[in-house]
């Protein structure tokens, strides 16, 4: 037999199973009472601290906090804060458009070049007017105006475009302007504005009865444009000039403004619309 076994049984003896049961009892009893100990601990320290912490709160906003703050300038404010910025499209419309300032600029007339004699002391008021492309300072105008600085005093004005309503505008405007001076006016052109001349003509003599306007001077006059037979928008203002009124054509024989295409000599062209006019009318080539 076994030391074990002479001692009072072994392993696997009933009194061995006996004691190993005890001792597992006991320690499972030990570790239960632990655990339960541990527990009411935690439970306690877990109280303490929970009396000591403050209970959470949610602070409340005051009053006007969290409204986005905005710009004083701009629309007039409301209840929910102060006024706002105002849109570049309302600022665009409450200003002036800049085509505005540019039509009351041209409103305003052209800019005058005086010569020739003094207005104290001039017989006669010339206001010439360039032709389609040649401005007041070309050679040709130059020149022209040389050959009446010596007959009275000039006025010369410039202007763009070739529509023959708005330029017959600029020179009766113009011509307005001069016959302040208490000067007789002679209204003078080259080229188209000889046609813008007769045109100031008849409106100046609609409104005012012709007015101080004496005479009308004209350079090479553009009765028939190259390639056509007739122009009628040219040559019915002559037609309409009052009885009475001097006018002067100046022309060449060599003028391509002046043929009606057919081979006709260019004095019979002109001589035609002459005869026909009721103004005192003669030509000069």
């Amino acid at each position: 037999p076994s030391p074990c076994s002479s001692r009072g049984g072994g392993e696997g003896t009933p009194m061995t199973k006996k004691r190993t049961r005890a001792a597992s009892a006991r320690i499972q009893d030990g570790g239960d009472q632990d655990r339960e100990g541990d527990g009411e601990e935690d439970r306690a320290t877990a109280g303490r601290y929970i009396r000591k912490s403050k209970p959470a709160t949610i602070p409340r906003k005051q009053e006007g906090q969290g409204v986005r703050k905005r710009k004083a300038n701009g629309r007039a404010g409301d209840e929910h804060g102060p006024p706002r910025k105002a849109k570049k499209s309302e600022a665009k419309r409450a200003q002036p458009t800049q085509r505005t300032t540019k039509k009351a600029s041209k409103l305003a007339g052209p800019e005058l070049f005086h010569s020739g004699q003094p207005l104290e002391h001039a017989k006669c008021v010339f206001v010439l007017a360039h032709g389609a492309t040649a401005k007041s300072g070309s050679d040709r105008m130059q020149m022209l105006k040389g050959t009446l600085d010596p007959l009275g005093h000039v006025i010369m004005y410039d202007t763009s475009g070739t529509s023959i309503g708005a330029r017959t505008e600029t020179h009766r405007r113009v011509a307005q302007q001069a016959m302040e001076h208490d000067r007789p006016v002679i209204l003078a052109g080259y080229s188209m504005g000889c046609r813008s001349g007769t045109g100031a003509a008849n409106a100046l003599v609609a409104e005012h009865g012709g007015g101080k306007v004496v005479g009308l001077l004209h350079f090479a006059y553009p009765l028939v444009p190259p390639f056509k037979t007739s122009c009628n928008d040219r040559t019915t203002p002559l037609i309409e000039l009052p009885s009475g009124l001097p006018v002067l054509f100046c022309s060449g024989t060599r003028d391509g403004f002046l043929g009606d295409g057919r081979g006709q000599a260019r004095e019979e062209v002109l001589g035609a619309v002459v005869a026909n006019m009721k103004a005192k009318a003669s030509v000069k080539w």
